[in-house]
């Protein structure tokens, strides 16, 4: 099975990737020289790679969005930040999650997830008006 992508969707795939590794590696100088080595883990290697998978789909269904059907790339960006960051979530979800914990404290684990978006809605915003206006400026 051979799998074909236009060339809109490449644009927007690789767009987003690119994104997504500048801020990913921005966020990881910023938590280096918070918090240094002494936390630094490696497993969170595996969150990291399917993001990336799933940021180059969403991305090049953006691509597709924002090229051919013409539509208002920066709400169509902060869509694609959005989508990432709550896939994001419910990869990262099932690791970080203690059941038991959990139910005990679920308005605890609701008000946690909400603060999440929360503190990050700023960030995907501004990720996603970069995305959406990068994959509108690459058609020129």
């Amino acid at each position: 099975m051979k799998i074909i992508l236009k060339n809109e969707s490449k644009i927007g795939g690789i767009i987003a990737l690119k994104v997504y590794l500048i801020f990913t590696f921005i966020l990881a100088l910023f938590l280096f020289i918070i918090d240094g080595m002494s936390n630094f883990e490696f497993d969170c290697f595996y969150s990291f790679i399917l993001i990336a998978i799933v940021t180059f789909y969403f991305g090049s269904k953006a691509g597709i969005q924002i090229l051919i059907n013409e539509k208002n790339e920066d709400l169509i960006g902060i869509k694609t930040g959005f989508l990432i960051l709550l896939t994001f979530i419910l990869i990262r979800l099932p690791l970080d999650w203690d059941l038991n914990h959990s139910i005990k404290n679920f308005k605890g684990f609701i008000l946690g997830v909400t603060w999440i978006i929360a503190y990050m809605s700023l960030p995907v915003i501004v990720y996603g008006i970069i995305i959406g206006r990068k994959i509108k400026r690459e058609r020129k």
